[in-house]
């Protein structure tokens, strides 16, 4: 079973609730384009990323596409700032390539904090409260998928 997420509101439809013979659905608009139930979006899925990229073994020795996709975080104090991809190397934000979302997350994967849809397409920086806990950063791009955080230290 793989999951499908809106890209306008975020909606998360798993596969096993599409059924394409049943043109009564709601999922389906006359034509046979696949209609958000929460948002009303029109072919507006895309698949979700089932693996997440880990972070390069040596952060000084990065490709292009590595470059512009993972997040760099720094600690400032009782602050984390991350940045998806390198300064002079940022990773896109047009319309048909962009980080949907960025996010802190727990050593078990649940959300500590996370910016999606329109407050994460805004810039390529972002400021979090920096958790007590072990944490990871994640970035979600709709082309590559999820991409695990690095550390780049204190500033």
């Amino acid at each position: 079973m793989a999951r499908l997420v809106c890209t306008e509101c975020r909606y998360l439809l798993s596969t096993d609730m599409l059924d394409r013979d049943d043109s009564s659905s709601e999922l389906y608009a006359a034509d046979g384009s696949l209609v958000c139930p929460a948002c009303g979006g029109v072919d507006t899925f895309m698949r979700v990323a089932e693996a997440v990229q880990d972070p390069p073994e040596d952060p000084d020795d990065l490709s292009a596409v590595e470059e512009q996709h993972t997040p760099f975080y720094f600690r400032e104090g009782d602050v984390l700032r991350v940045r998806v991809g390198l300064e002079d190397n940022p990773h896109p934000q047009t319309d048909d390539h962009r980080i949907e979302a960025i996010g802190v997350y727990d050593t078990d994967g649940e959300v500590i904090e996370e910016l999606s849809g329109d407050d994460a397409d805004i810039e390529w920086e972002f400021t979090f409260a920096c958790p007590d806990e072990p944490f990871e950063v994640r970035a979600t791009c709709n082309r590559h998928g999820v991409w695990k955080g690095v550390d780049a230290g204190r500033d």
